[in-house]
Parts: C-alpha cells; structure tokens; sequence
C-alpha cells in the first residue's frame, strides 16, 4: 500500500494568487496613468532627454575647436559625474556637429 502525504491532497489557498494579480494589475495601472500623463502634459513635440547629449554636443561644437571639443569630452566621460551618453562623440559630438552644418529648427 503507497503511503500518501497528507500535504499533497490539501488544496492551495487561492487567496495568494487572487493578492499577486491585484498587485500585478495595480502596477500595471500605475504605469499606464503615468504614461498617459505624461503624453497629456507634455505633447507629441517635446522629447525630453533625448536632446540632452546633442545639445551638450553642440555647445561644445559652438564654443571650441574639434580638438578642444573632442578633449573635452573624453576627459569630462571619465572624470565628470555626469552620465556617459552626454560627453560621448558618438550621442554628443557627432550629433552636436551635423546640427551645426544642418540646422533643421
């Protein structure tokens, strides 16, 4: 005769997975009303940090030499505490250039 566990017949509550997809749906709530805030408030036209490294890249383009401007960024990318994509030629220089030569605002 198998001898059978008494844990294995017990039917798990379902209070836990009742609790785990209200704190799913609220979190997700959450994001969606923070979204859709956001998109209210600011409007399609408004970009955000996405502006930020060429704008830092065009200043540097703006008040320096190609030389000075590309110095500038290493040495602030590795001594400054600001984040990597605002002293970078790639996000910053390049971008800050190219809008420099071509202004499309």
């Amino acid at each position: 005769m198998p001898v059978v566990d008494r844990t294995d017949s017990v039917a798990r509550p379902t209070r836990r997975n009742s609790e785990a997809a209200w704190l799913l749906g609220t979190g997700l709530l959450s994001v969606a009303v923070s979204l859709a805030i956001r998109v209210v408030e600011r409007g399609p036209y408004v970009s955000g940090w996405a502006l930020v490294a060429p704008t830092q890249g065009h200043l540097l383009a703006s008040t320096r030499p190609v030389w000075g401007a590309v110095s500038e960024a290493f040495y602030q990318n590795r001594h400054f505490w600001l984040p990597f994509s605002v002293y970078s030629v790639p996000y910053s220089l390049i971008p800050g250039y190219l809008g420099r030569l071509w202004p499309w605002e």
